[in-house]
Order: C-alpha cells, then structure tokens, then sequence
C-alpha cells in the first residue's frame, strides 16, 4: 500500500485552509494546526477533503 501526501499550503495571514465535502455539500475547512482534539458530529457520515490550490 502506497502512502498519500496531501500539501496545503499557508495563506498570507498565517491560516491553512482546504475544500472539501461534507455529505456531498461543498464546505471549506479551517485546519487547526494547534488542536489537540478534533470532534466531528456522527450525523456528518461522509467527509472528505481535498488541497485547494
């Protein structure tokens, strides 16, 4: 099995950001590079994310 690697790059303010879906509806992602945890509702049953360029 091969590994993946998924670049995102900064943003001028110091943020990362990524599209991505959640139950087919299109939304954009704050990523929290400082999070310890991260919790996601069980009702959001499909998430997927890709680089947004």
């Amino acid at each position: 099995m091969s590994r993946k690697k998924v670049v995102i790059p900064l943003q001028r303010h110091g943020s990362y950001y990524a599209d991505g879906y959640i139950n087919h509806k299109s939304v954009l992602f704050l990523l929290d590079t400082g999070a310890s945890v991260v919790a996601i509702s069980g009702d959001m049953e499909l998430v997927s994310v890709f680089s947004s360029s």
